[in-house]
């Protein structure tokens, strides 16, 4: 229960977190037995990949309302672009742009292109061929 609570607090440190966290394991699963150390190592990258790749994109998505791979993506731009600090705020600045744009331009968008009396328009003909227009031109005259 304890390495579990240390391992949750550790891992709100960005990359050296998890790591960290997974050395008690290892030097208990040395103590008792070399090959479970194998083990501790496969069952920790597991866990790593799927919170990293599966859950911490959903969990963001749902806070700050954007799309999962939305924040996948900001977060591996903003990584490879400005290092730790683009990592840290990718998923802010997004969100952030996410409503400058909702904002400033869907809204502004939307009250310009509601006009209050919109002109009423007829149907387009379609234009039919030279022979079904000549037989419907008939039939228009009759009646």
């Amino acid at each position: 229960m304890l390495i579990g609570i240390f391992s949750g607090l550790v891992s709100f440190i960005p990359y050296l977190g998890a790591t960290i966290s997974v050395v008690i394991p290892i030097l208990l699963a040395l103590i008792s037995d070399p090959f479970t150390v194998v083990w501790v190592i496969l069952a920790f990258i597991i866990i790593q990949q799927i919170e990293g790749n599966l859950l911490q994109p959903i969990v963001m998505s749902r806070a700050v309302d954007l799309h999962p791979a939305l924040v996948v993506f900001a977060i591996l731009i903003m990584g490879t672009l400005f290092g730790l600090i683009g990592v840290f705020l990718a998923v802010p600045l997004v969100a952030a742009l996410q409503v400058l744009v909702r904002e400033l331009w869907v809204q502004r968008m939307d009250e310009i292109g509601t006009d209050p009396n919109p002109p009423t328009r007829e149907p387009p003909r379609r234009n039919l061929p030279r022979s079904l227009s000549r037989i419907f031109g008939r039939f228009r005259k009759k009646s």
